[in-house]
């Protein structure tokens, strides 16, 4: 895009022209004021946007989709041994904190009793 300095006293005068101008041929004016640049015309350019929520996250869950993909095995390592993994870890760390003891812990502590 090639841009033309203009004056501000030049602007003022055809400024509604300049802005037919600008939006016709994509130009961008560079507005001065003594000799020094101070704004700048630009043509308007409008934003797409979704039409849902959904579709403004559309790439987001492809993206997490692809990542959640295995395109190439590794030797010895199936996704069924990652899951095996996970499960071990989340037992133990129900064992280790069940659901209903922190609740009951906080329940105490609200109504000022002691453990």
């Amino acid at each position: 895009m090639e841009s033309n300095a203009l004056a501000a006293g030049e602007f003022k005068a055809t400024c509604l022209a300049l802005m037919d101008e600008v939006a016709a041929t994509g130009r961008e004016v560079i507005i001065t004021k003594r000799g020094k640049p101070v704004a700048k015309l630009v043509p308007f350019v409008p934003v797409q946007r979704p039409k849902s929520i959904l579709g403004a996250l559309q790439h987001l869950l492809v993206d997490a989709a692809a990542d959640l993909t295995v395109t190439k095995p590794v030797a010895g390592y199936t996704v069924a041994d990652n899951i095996r993994k996970w499960d071990v870890r989340l037992a133990a760390e129900r064992e280790r904190f069940p659901p209903n003891a922190a609740s009951k812990t906080a329940s105490k502590k609200k109504r000022g009793s002691s453990l």
